[in-house]
């Protein structure tokens, strides 16, 4: 995934090694207007102009959500990203037995601090900056949410929120949820879990 300014004057890598031939096309740009589901949100097999880094601060008092906040700031600003053609991209499904290899779902940060550090200032700041959040924020939210859930799972993880705070985290994802529109809730625009 490739994104911002001039994303058009972006080559991918032809079949035959050697050569750099195949031109991106437009019609390889995502638009976020459009489609919510579709795009990055860690540094891992992300290509990003130079000028980007240089341009956008990475917030690293952040923790666990550095990334995620850098990603959903620049789309918020471009709202395009761009797909490579010719790439091969490889994604993996966790089930409930398996071990997963995110650090974080084994840490109380993760399912609190995520929440009051990260997600609700930010939805409030794109609130106000945007008139609405985006769209494709609010289900990056939703997916945050849903991750969450599906991470606890197993019994590996359920020390995490201790005994007794369950109802209190709940309270607070009731909170946050309070940010997003109902319609995304509800997923108006059936986006797969």
């Amino acid at each position: 995934t490739a994104m911002g300014g001039n994303v058009f004057h972006i080559t991918a890598r032809s079949e035959n090694y050697g050569k750099y031939k195949k031109e991106l096309k437009a019609f390889y740009v995502i638009d976020l207007k459009n489609k919510y589901d579709c795009y990055p949100f860690t540094f891992a097999g992300t290509i990003l102009k130079t000028d980007i880094l240089k341009q956008h601060n990475v917030n690293t008092s952040l923790g666990l959500e550095i990334e995620r906040d850098f990603f959903l700031r620049l789309m918020a600003e471009e709202m395009k990203v761009v797909y490579l053609p010719g790439v091969e991209y490889t994604a993996y499904e966790y089930e409930e037995h398996d071990i997963t290899f995110y650090r974080g779902l084994y840490m109380q940060e993760w399912y609190f601090d995520s929440i009051t550090e990260f997600w609700m200032p930010f939805l409030t700041e794109m609130k106000e900056k945007y008139g609405r959040i985006p769209v494709f924020i609010q289900y990056n939210f939703m997916y945050s949410i849903h991750a969450r859930f599906e991470g606890n799972m197993d019994n590996r993880n359920k020390h995490v929120i201790e005994e007794g705070h369950g109802e209190e985290y709940l309270e607070l994802i009731g909170k946050a949820l309070g940010l997003i529109e109902e319609s995304i809730m509800l997923n108006r625009n059936k986006i797969a879990a």
